[in-house]
């Protein structure tokens, strides 16, 4: 069985193109792009309790994935978090930057400083 990826490739700055593949292209959906804020080299315990500590504030999760992968988008109001991890690079999370100051109230402090959000 083939292993599924995301990936974003831009294709101008109005758009980006969202794909999924294993070995052929299937175009998902086409998006507006807003300025987001990347977070990368998530350590897995920082990953998984923000996760949890969102999901406690009240925001929607849906989360998949098995043992050297997961990933789980986070929904709440309009808002949207998708984070994603696997054993090699660790977790990454995505978010719209218009948005962190409504996520990081919903956030720990020692959260906030070790993801080092605004």
């Amino acid at each position: 069985m083939a292993e599924w990826q995301l990936e974003c490739l831009e294709i101008d700055e109005a758009f980006r193109l969202h794909v999924e593949f294993d070995f052929r292209f299937h175009v998902l959906e086409r998006i507006s792009v807003h300025e987001q804020i990347r977070r990368l080299q998530i350590p897995a315990d920082l990953w998984r309790t923000v996760v949890f500590a969102l999901r406690d504030k009240g925001w929607h999760l849906d989360m998949g994935g098995g043992l050297d992968h997961s990933w789980a988008v986070l929904e709440r109001n309009g808002m949207r978090i998708e984070m994603e991890y696997d054993i090699w690079s660790e977790g990454a999370m995505v978010m719209d930057a218009a948005a962190v100051a409504k996520i990081t109230a919903d956030l720990p402090v020692v959260l906030i400083r070790h993801l080092e959000l605004p």
